[in-house]
C-alpha cells in the first residue's frame, strides 16, 4: 500500500504543479519527508495524510477504492 499511495501522492502533487519542497512547507513537513512518502520508505500517520490529501484536493474516499480494479 505505501508504495502506491506514495505515487498517488507524487502523481496529484505533479499534476497541482507543486515541488516536494512547496507541498512540504504548505503542510509543515520537510522535503525528505515528502520525498520518503512518494518512494514508500515511511507510511505518513494519518493526520499527515489528511493535510496531504486537503492541500492536493484530493477526496480521502480516494483511499477506500481498489487501485486494481
Amino acid at each position: 500500500m505505501t508504495n502506491g499511495i506514495g505515487r498517488f501522492i507524487r502523481e496529484a502533487r505533479r499534476q497541482k504543479g507543486l515541488s516536494q519542497a512547496e507541498l512540504a512547507k504548505r503542510i509543515g513537513l520537510t522535503q525528505s519527508g515528502i520525498s520518503m512518502i512518494e518512494r514508500g520508505l515511511i507510511v505518513p500517520r494519518l493526520p499527515t495524510l489528511l493535510r496531504i490529501f486537503r492541500e492536493l484536493e484530493l477526496s480521502v474516499d480516494l483511499l477506500k477504492e481498489d487501485p486494481n480494479a
